[in-house]
């Protein structure tokens, strides 16, 4: 590969850059993969993805900026609600989708997510692409996400997905608990 960068010989670039991917095709997935490498695969989507927006990530100064949970505590949590394959996971206030990630990867769950700033879903939409991309060169399977950027009492996903989640995170120092009232009174009324 690197003669033929060296040579600019775009033939002799392809024909090695086929056989690579013949022989990482040729691997099979991973099987009973355990927490460790989970927590490798999610660290790398993190340095790939978040640090480089670490800045943006912290900037702000209002209710819509708060701390992240660590990947160990959300396992954790993750685990004592027992989220299986067909398990519904919602996080309101989803920041830039590493929960929604994490259920998805580890839990292979259905994870969904909703984020008030545009900038962080746009992060988020990033971070879920990677998690899909890396999670299938592991070869670990990953449940369905999806991050939406808009209002939580405004969304009808929001409504949608309470209706069927079977955990919803809320990170309930950072958000007034009438608003969180709101969307889940909203949720059963509606419902």
């Amino acid at each position: 590969v690197e003669e033929a960068v060296q040579q600019s010989d775009h033939g002799a670039l392809i024909k090695n850059l086929a056989s690579i991917n013949k022989i990482f095709s040729s691997v099979p997935p991973l099987a009973g993969a355990d927490a460790s490498c989970y927590f490798r695969l999610l660290q790398e989507i993190y340095g790939r993805c978040l640090k480089p927006n670490h800045t943006l990530l912290k900037s702000g100064r209002d209710n819509t900026v708060y701390g992240e949970l660590m990947p160990i505590f959300l396992e954790r949590l993750f685990n004592k609600a027992n989220l299986v394959e067909d398990s519904v996971f919602l996080d309101l206030g989803s920041g830039a989708g590493n929960t929604v990630a994490q259920a998805a990867l580890t839990h292979r769950c259905r994870s969904f997510g909703i984020e008030i700033r545009r900038d962080v879903a746009a992060i988020a939409e990033t971070m879920l692409q990677i998690a899909i991309v890396r999670s299938e060169i592991w070869g670990i399977p990953i449940g369905k996400m999806e991050v939406v950027c808009g209002d939580m009492l405004q969304s009808a996903e929001v409504i949608e997905w309470i209706n069927t989640a079977d955990l919803v995170l809320v990170n309930n120092r950072i958000f007034l608990s009438s608003r969180v009232f709101c969307v889940l009174f909203y949720s059963q009324v509606c419902s």
